[in-house]
């Protein structure tokens, strides 16, 4: 009988020790778990930072789409403006030589102008010269 309640006792603590070792290895999954559902929220916020990221990397890109846009607007807006200050530097250079020439033309209408204006005085001078001479003619043949 003591035989058998030795047996009995060491079965029983032989459970025991399993009963540990199960509720041990219990603890250990149980925190196992925790860690792995931690791990689970962990890559749900990174998921849904990934998720925000990427709403927002679709916001810039329009806005860079939009902005590429407007540039090329500008661009093209710039090259217009361009081609006009082209043309109206063209159109002054054109009205500058132009003038340059009407300048000349009045120069040389003036110079002409003021050798007219002696050529008259000239003859002025020996109309003058002449009808002193004619009085002298007339008075000298009525004397005579």
């Amino acid at each position: 009988m003591f035989s058998q309640l030795r047996q009995c006792l060491d079965a029983a603590e032989a459970k025991a020790r399993d009963f540990d070792e199960l509720q041990s290895s219990l603890q250990i999954a149980q925190q196992e778990v925790q860690r792995l559902e931690q791990l689970v929220q962990t890559q749900q916020r990174q998921l849904d930072s990934f998720s925000a990221q990427d709403q927002l990397v679709s916001q810039l890109t329009r806005q860079v789409a939009a902005q590429s846009q407007a540039l090329d607007q500008l661009e093209a807006s710039a090259r217009r403006q361009e081609k006009q200050i082209d043309s109206a530097q063209a159109q002054t250079s054109a009205v500058q030589q132009e003038l340059g020439q009407k300048r000349k033309r009045i120069q040389n209408l003036e110079a002409d102008s003021a050798l007219k204006v002696q050529k008259v005085e000239h003859l002025e001078h020996r109309l003058q010269e002449c009808r002193r001479i004619c009085s002298l003619v007339t008075s000298h043949t009525r004397v005579s």
